[in-house]
């Protein structure tokens, strides 16, 4: 602005809608996460140990777990080093709404296990996985259930909601 030693830029008033030139509203970056079908919560350790759920939908992959400290809360631990891992089916949903479905941040992950999966790439293998379940449920014409589906994707072979899945995004490395 006119008149700062050193000469800086800065957003003007203006555009942000204020005298300064700052946000109306915090930016929050953390949110409410779901907890999955009997309590399921994506953790760290799954993400380190890059376990391979049998209902699979999703895959992710960073270089490390992108901590932001909390001001008043102890630092985050993690079970390992970030490496490519895989999203369950389970993560997308809630045990309390059985035709609620989640993604991206939302997910039902710990706040470690959101260090590794708060990127955008992930959240969009997640959203693209609930989309298709979504139209999946809604095709079934009954009450939408996610259990259901779950169900039918925790056994050893690709269940129809993977192989939909696959078609768009891969779930296997």
């Amino acid at each position: 602005p006119e008149g700062t030693k050193p000469p800086s830029v800065a957003t003007g008033g203006r555009a942000s809608g204020t005298a300064r030139g700052l946000s109306k509203m915090p930016y929050v970056r953390d949110t409410r996460r779901s907890i999955g079908l009997a309590g399921f919560r994506l953790t760290s350790s799954h993400i380190a140990n890059a376990t391979k759920f049998p209902d699979r939908i999703g895959l992710g992959d960073y270089l490390f777990f992108d901590e932001h400290g909390m001001q008043g809360c102890r630092p985050m631990e993690w079970a390992g080093g970030l490496r490519p891992y895989y999203l369950p089916l389970r993560a997308l949903t809630n045990r309390d709404v059985s035709n609620l479905l989640v993604a991206g941040k939302t997910m039902a992950q710990t706040n470690a296990a959101n260090a590794g999966t708060r990127l955008h790439p992930v959240e969009w293998a997640s959203g693209t996985a609930a989309g298709i379940m979504a139209a999946r449920m809604l095709r079934a014409g009954e009450l939408p259930n996610a259990a259901d589906l779950v169900g039918s994707c925790l056994g050893s072979d690709l269940c129809h909601l993977q192989q939909e899945i696959q078609k768009v995004a891969p779930i296997d490395w």
